[in-house]
């Protein structure tokens, strides 16, 4: 079966238009499809989505999706928790529309930061008005400034403006994983660790680790991040998986064309997953 259950789009960091992605997902025969991105989730409903493939394309939309986020964790450096099968998709916009503004507030000490640090001066109200965005956000600096000519793309505006390495870097603030693993099982959602290798954990402590997360609702492992993971990563993650019930899914972890060789997998690892998700719509 051909799917892809961890892609990104301009709605967060990803480069490409939803509609886009969905368009060659239809090209390709995929049977499913969620959209993953970081901290956000699209306000437009599944059924808003095909009819609008269907109005722009004047074909079938024929993939089936699956209301997906990835949730950033702030307990855990580079942890990312996946929210699939979303019911209630106010209550996670409320909660994340909390944190937008509380973050916010630290990139405005960025801003101060960069012009203290590089001399480099904007308000937070010129770049709101030039990026169309109410709020700001890391990933809205990171873009300005590559659009003003301080930088040659996103990797080095972050380096030199908001990743951890930078001289000018605050700690934006994201959820615990107590709060995530509820938030998702509250709003009808299941919630699956992305790509574990990023926690650079040895066996023992990701193990703890991943039984810790279970007895707070966590009910998967993303066992094959096609850009994350190793062939020895998969089989540790997929016995896991087995060991402690827990279901297991795959996908890409998608963000662009040009630094990825196309969207989707082709594998069994994810139909237990999509057997309890995808039928749930």
């Amino acid at each position: 079966m051909k799917y892809d259950l961890h892609v990104h789009t301009t709605l967060s960091d990803g480069k490409e238009e939803k509609i886009i992605l969905l368009r060659r997902a239809n090209e390709m025969g995929f049977s499913f499809m969620s959209f993953t991105d970081h901290n956000v989730i699209d306000n437009m409903s599944i059924s808003d989505i095909n009819a609008l493939y269907e109005a722009l394309y004047e074909e079938q939309q024929r993939v089936s999706l699956i209301e997906g986020i990835e949730f950033d964790v702030f307990d855990f450096s580079k942890m990312h928790i996946l929210g699939y099968g979303i019911q209630d998709k106010e209550m996670v916009q409320r909660r994340l529309q909390e944190v937008a503004v509380r973050n916010d507030e630290i990139c405005m000490q960025i801003l101060s930061n960069i012009g203290s640090h590089y001399g480099i001066h904007y308000t937070k109200e010129e770049i709101l008005e030039g990026m169309k965005v109410p709020l700001l956000s890391k990933r809205v600096i990171i873009d300005w400034m590559v659009m003003k000519g301080h930088a040659k793309d996103y990797i080095e505006s972050g380096a030199l403006f908001t990743n951890k390495k930078s001289p000018t870097y605050e700690r934006k603030v994201s959820l615990y994983s107590s709060e995530v693993l509820d938030l998702i099982v509250q709003s009808g959602g299941i919630p699956v660790l992305a790509h574990p290798s990023t926690l650079r954990l040895p066996d023992r402590e990701l193990e703890d680790v991943i039984v810790g997360l279970k007895e707070r609702g966590l009910r998967g492992i993303e066992t094959l991040n096609t850009s994350k993971t190793t062939p020895e990563q998969q089989a540790f993650y997929t016995d896991l998986a087995r060991r402690h019930g827990l279901m297991t899914t795959s996908g890409t972890d998608f963000h662009n064309f040009p630094n990825y060789t196309d969207i989707g997998v082709d594998n069994g690892i994810s139909d237990e997953f999509i057997g309890k998700v995808g039928g749930r719509k």
